[in-house]
This record gives C-alpha cells, sequence and structure tokens, in this order.
C-alpha cells in the first residue's frame, strides 16, 4: 500500500506496508495519516480511509463568565481496502501545546469513542514544519489514538473535548482579539473528497450586541466569521458542503475596544 508525504504543499510519493495485512499508519482526525520520524510524527495523504461524512457541532464559550466552549464532532469513515487496517489519528484543536505525556489534561478535556467503545487517547509530539502548510502556527503535539477498520467497511467516531477562547493580537495593527478556529484543511488529505459536511458554530455566550456584530454587516466591527457562505439560525451559523475538499478552516474572532 502507497502513502504520499505532503511536503511544502507538494506531493512525494513513499511506500509504507503493514503486516500480517494490516494497513497501519498514524493520522490525525480532521487530516491526513502521518508516519513517525523520530520522536515526531509528519503528515501523508492517506489512500486507504475515506472521511465520508463530518458532522461537527461547536458551543462557542461565554465572554468573561467563565464558561468553557465545547466541540463534539461525528466522523464516519471508510475502508477503501479489501483487508482490515489499523492507524493511529491525532487531533488539531484550539490549544496551542499540549505537553507531551500530560495525560490528565487530555483525560479531563478530550475524549474519543469508536461505535460504543472509548478509546484511549494519549498525546504525540509532531513535528512542526512537517505541518505548517495545514496549520497555521501548529502546536508541539497533538492528542492522538488508534482506529481499526473491517475490510472494506464503515465505522463512525464521536470526538469531543472543550476549550477555551485563544488569545490573540493582529500582526499589523496589534488588535486584541479573542478567537476560535476549528481547523478543516487537513480533511483534505483523507482519500477522495468528504460526501457530506456540516459544520454549527452555536453561541449561547455572546451577548446580544456582539452577536448582532457578527451576524449582521454592522460598522461596529466588532467581530469576523471566516469563511463566507455560511447561513444563520436561533443558535447560530450554520455552513453545509457535499462533495468537499477542505481548503479553508473556520474561525470566529471578537475584537476588544
Amino acid at each position: 500500500m502507497r502513502t504520499e508525504r505532503i511536503d511544502e504543499c507538494r506531493l512525494g510519493r513513499g511506500l509504507l506496508f503493514g503486516a500480517l495485512f494490516v494497513f497501519s499508519g498514524v493520522g490525525w482526525a480532521n487530516g491526513p495519516e502521518v508516519i513517525s520520524t523520530g520522536p515526531a510524527v509528519i503528515p501523508v495523504q492517506s489512500v486507504a480511509v475515506q472521511l465520508v461524512t463530518e458532522d461537527v457541532r461547536v458551543t462557542l464559550p461565554g465572554i468573561g463568565d467563565g464558561r468553557g466552549g465545547s466541540v463534539s464532532c461525528v466522523y464516519e469513515l471508510r475502508n477503501l481496502t479489501d483487508q482490515p487496517i489499523s492507524f493511529e489519528m491525532a487531533f488539531v484543536t484550539n490549544d496551542n501545546q499540549w505537553f507531551p505525556g500530560d495525560r490528565e489534561a487530555v483525560d479531563s478535556r478530550f475524549s474519543v469513542r469508536q461505535v460504543d467503545e472509548e478509546l484511549p487517547v494519549r498525546v504525540v509530539a509532531i513535528d512542526p514544519t512537517a505541518w505548517s502548510t495545514l496549520v497555521a502556527g501548529p502546536p508541539d503535539s497533538l492528542p492522538s489514538w488508534t482506529v481499526g477498520i473491517p475490510a472494506a467497511a464503515m465505522t463512525s467516531l464521536l470526538i469531543s473535548y472543550q476549550f477555551w477562547w485563544r488569545s490573540t493580537r493582529g500582526p499589523s495593527d496589534g488588535q486584541h482579539s479573542l478567537a476560535f478556529r476549528y481547523h478543516a484543511r487537513p480533511a483534505a488529505a483523507w482519500a477522495g473528497n468528504i460526501r457530506k459536511a456540516r459544520v454549527t458554530f452555536m453561541l449561547p455566550g455572546i451577548n446580544g450586541y456582539l452577536r448582532r456584530c457578527l451576524l449582521e454587516e454592522s460598522p461596529c466591527a466588532s467581530g469576523r466569521i471566516s469563511p463566507p457562505g455560511y447561513t444563520t439560525t436561533k443558535e447560530g451559523l450554520v455552513w453545509e458542503f457535499f462533495d468537499w475538499e477542505p481548503t479553508v478552516d473556520f474561525e470566529v474572532a471578537l475584537y476588544a475596544g
């Protein structure tokens, strides 16, 4: 079986074989399989597993009330081969650092279920330079777990985690902002396109003034939503895609002042 390494946005060819008819590798949940290079992992283009559907629900944190946010992701993955496969996945969250080996932080904030089974999650170090073309400001490590799929079969994953706003400053004006980004671009490295994807950002913790600034074209300029193309509901923002290859991430930013 074959994998293709992502390097400076160009794909180079390589070989990766599994033993006893089991394909093994490493991948991130919203992105490609990866391979280990010493102590760190790097992304590769998947040829054996397709992300068929993706349903993401993000509840944004409150403003100034100490309440965190949460993400719930349901994925359907298909094994495109006629052999059982086993591979490792990892996930890019809103955190800058996970600190390799910090199991307490992972257990308290991050969980994965495959069908009805909870999977053990650990932290793996990554090579940031190898991920920089897919992740803006990649962290030093990521939560990781192992998935198995029978031959020519599908499986479902429920990935849940908690997060807080990420504090940033603009590169030119230094303007302070609170931001959350759902990293969707790595999913382009699964085999084929995503048949159906839905991303929902719920806004229960954002007050009426900021909500109006976000959801309407307003001179208050207190927020930014990307990408365009969303619809608004009572809960918040909804994006839907069909036969989709992700080229953008999803982000909400709130500006101070």
